[in-house]
């Protein structure tokens, strides 16, 4: 189990440094945000690389112990996220324009708990999918949660900026 943590956590880091230096540092000028789409490219190239991390994991973790419950997998995916995670904001943090410590660290803890609740929302999914294979409630769920996140984003409107 051990092996999987590492190896999958290593997997999700690489892919991190590569999509980071890939829009930020490397000289092709990959725009974040073209005109076309309204979407941030870069936040969904990591969202596709995390989904395709996890479902491998948890793929992985279902040969290796088939009575895996969605807990444990979900649990799988969570560390997973949060190794990886804390190891890419500290080496992020060297090109982070922080004035003094303090937000260093809130950059760091920000970054590290938003991508781990990512990593949950769509590990609990993952798992869902391989452990029920019941799409339909799947769906549901996922609607719920789009619904919930925009109430929360209509009630308190200056969480998203």
């Amino acid at each position: 189990m051990k092996q999987i943590f590492f190896k999958f956590s290593f997997f999700l880091l690489f892919g991190q440094l590569i999509i980071w230096w890939l829009f930020f540092y490397s000289p092709f000028q990959i725009e974040i945000k073209p005109f076309i789409f309204p979407i941030n490219i870069h936040g969904l190239a990591l969202f596709i690389q995390m989904l395709t991390v996890i479902i491998y994991a948890e793929k992985n973790v279902l040969k290796l112990v088939p009575k895996s419950t969605i807990q444990k997998l979900t649990s799988v995916g969570i560390i997973i996220v949060l190794c990886s995670e804390i190891i890419f904001q500290t080496i992020r943090q060297v090109t982070t324009d922080a004035d003094n410590l303090n937000e260093h660290l809130y950059y760091f803890f920000y970054s590290v708990i938003g991508m781990t609740l990512l990593g949950a929302l769509i590990s609990f999914i993952v798992a869902y999918q391989l452990i029920t294979k019941n799409t339909s409630k799947l769906l549901l769920i996922i609607l719920a949660v789009i619904l919930f996140i925009n109430l929360i984003n209509y009630i308190f409107p200056n969480l998203t900026e």
